[in-house]
């Protein structure tokens, strides 16, 4: 059915983000170990830019949140875009907690922020 053909795109957009990730993960630390809310957003990041060709704008100033400077130079630019696009929203507390494990509910709603932006 033509109509519902924009599920197969989504689910396979889904299959290739979580197959990345995966691969990425590997790059990053031991399988046995949490993945990092920075490290999601620069996988995610990363994906848009190479696999989707998307030209990725906004960049929040990480200085104005607590915790700011706490994100790894090699993920600035990624959580930066990722803050401006609502990607990820920072705490009550004023904080983006770059360095904290990402759940499994901040990574269903960050590939979903992700989902509905760019796939």
């Amino acid at each position: 059915n033509v109509t519902n053909m924009w599920i197969v795109y989504a689910c396979s957009a889904l299959a290739a983000i979580l197959i990345i990730l995966i691969i990425r993960l590997a790059a990053f630390s031991a399988p046995e170990e949490s993945v990092t809310r920075q490290q999601i957003l620069v996988m995610l990041h990363s994906f848009a830019q190479r696999y989707l060709g998307r030209s990725l704008t906004g960049a929040a100033d990480l200085s104005a949140y607590g915790d700011g400077a706490e994100t790894a130079s090699w993920a600035r630019d990624a959580v930066a875009w990722a803050v401006a696009n609502q990607i990820i929203v920072p705490s009550d507390a004023g904080t983006l907690r770059p360095n904290d494990p990402a759940s499994r509910a901040e990574v269903a709603t960050i590939l979903m922020k992700f989902d509905s932006l760019y796939l």
